[in-house]
């Protein structure tokens, strides 16, 4: 089975591919907005391969801006096809951009990405409106992508300016 899925894969542009590695390397739920922070891409680039990785049914769309694995097989595979200098590195790239954020913006990613909570739940963990929770989080992830270019530009093994036609 495993090959049967690999091969699937294989099929994938290189960016969703690498997408679908990120993906993996965070874990079994993730959002565009930490995909696109983490991967140093704009929202529409990663938007688009999350849409073919969709329609290609490898993930699903949860609630709200969130995505996990159609199957957690498929996660296992996408997880072991990357090497572990690279999985180690994607690690240590969002680590120390983590690491270099204001500790609320550390707090708020915090909690969407790894405790999963929603935007209301976010507010309510807050004790702010839903608008301001969400406000408060998109400006973390623009401080976190911003610092993933400023690390590491290569976050994503294959960059969207590298992709021809197709």
């Amino acid at each position: 089975i495993e090959s049967v899925v690999q091969a699937r894969f294989a099929e994938l542009p290189p960016n969703a591919r690498a997408l679908m590695s990120l993906a993996a390397t965070i874990g079994e739920r993730f959002s565009v907005e930490f995909l696109a922070s983490a991967s140093a891409l704009d929202e529409d680039c990663v938007l688009a391969d999350l849409d073919l990785l969709w329609r290609r049914r490898i993930i699903l769309e949860r609630e709200g801006s969130d995505y996990d694995f159609a199957h957690p097989y498929l996660r296992e595979v996408a997880a072991k096809a990357i090497n572990a200098p690279e999985s180690q590195r994607l690690h240590l790239a969002i680590a120390r951009a983590l690491e270099s954020l204001r500790p609320a913006d550390q707090e708020i990613i915090r909690l969407r990405a790894w405790e999963e909570l929603s935007a209301a739940e976010l507010a309510v963990a807050l004790d702010v409106a839903e608008s301001t929770a969400r406000k408060r989080l998109s400006r973390a992830l623009g401080r976190l992508g911003a610092e993933m270019k400023r690390l590491d530009s290569r976050t994503v093994p294959m960059r969207r300016k590298e992709v021809s036609d197709g």
